[in-house]
């Protein structure tokens, strides 16, 4: 094909793959991953197009399973990119945060730390400190630095990445929290711990009772709770998580939030009503596994 045929052909593989892949056929999406960039690239497209094709598309490999070829072409769009535009270039740092999330997602955190240091420096100096892909690249960062058992980073991260985004994507907030919850509890400052859960819940009041993320801020100050010793409260808590999974699924039974609240009776000594919950909580896990 002559270079405007390729181009024309390459974005229509793009728009075509984004199609399918928003509505959950990643397999048949990421099969149109590299005929839509070798269009693209035949074509002479060097603009943004390129760079968030191959970003789009890396991601789009990684969620049909295929972790090889989802890194390979994250790294190639950081070479590319790198070529292309200047240093400081924020398509730099969007391909750079998506190298490391892939290589996060593959655990392997050690190599997908620099590429996210990167990423939040070049994308907070150009977008902004505010910036939703700035704050996606803190978040990665301490998710890593977590990883790594950089606790004190991690946290620091975090917490600066939930004030930043609390006020527009509350849920983001409420999870940026839960993170602080599990980092604090790590470092075993429990109390630390326990008060991010509080705020977690906090936030996630101000949300619809069937968001899912807000429903994770209850679970987790349960958690906590449970671990302090205080069951008949975390049980209260663990009795709203059940009531919201289940009706956000139609009725369909949770098994592991059931599985708590049966492991918190037993701790309250009540047996008739505890060990049902386990038993049927451990029966749904285990078919689960098996399906």
């Amino acid at each position: 094909l002559d270079p405007p045929a390729a181009k024309a052909l390459g974005l229509g593989y793009l728009n075509y793959a984004s199609a399918l892949y928003e509505n959950g056929r990643f397999a048949e999406a990421a099969d149109l991953v590299e005929p839509s960039i070798q269009g693209m690239l035949r074509g002479g497209v060097t603009d943004a197009t390129l760079f968030i094709a191959m970003s789009s598309g890396a991601n789009m490999l990684a969620d049909s399973g295929r972790a090889a070829e989802s890194l390979e072409l994250a790294q190639r769009g950081v070479v590319v990119a790198t070529e292309l535009l200047p240093p400081d270039h924020p398509f730099i740092g969007f391909a750079q945060a998506t190298l490391a999330k892939i290589l996060l997602q593959a655990d392997r955190y050690e190599e997908a730390e620099e590429p996210a240091r990167r990423a939040l420096d070049i994308m907070a100096e150009r977008l902004g400190p505010e910036h939703r892909n700035t704050l996606t690249a803190m978040n990665n960062l301490g998710v890593i630095a977590a990883r790594l058992g950089r606790y004190e980073d991690a946290l620091a991260l975090t917490l600066r990445h939930s004030e930043l985004i609390a006020t527009v994507e509350p849920g983001e907030g409420v999870m940026s929290l839960v993170t602080a919850s599990n980092v604090a509890t790590e470092m075993g400052d429990f109390e630390q711990g326990l008060d991010f859960a509080r705020q977690a819940v906090a936030l996630a009041e101000t949300l619809p009772k069937d968001n899912g993320k807000a429903v994770r801020g209850l679970e987790t100050l349960a958690m906590r709770l449970d671990e302090a010793g205080d069951y008949p409260a975390a049980l209260e808590l663990i009795d709203r998580v059940v009531a919201r999974r289940e009706q956000a699924k139609g009725g369909e039974v949770d098994a592991a939030s059931r599985l708590h609240k049966g492991l918190l009776l037993l701790r309250l000594e009540d047996r008739a009503a505890g060990w049902p919950l386990v038993e049927q909580g451990l029966d749904a896990l285990e078919r689960g596994l098996i399906e």
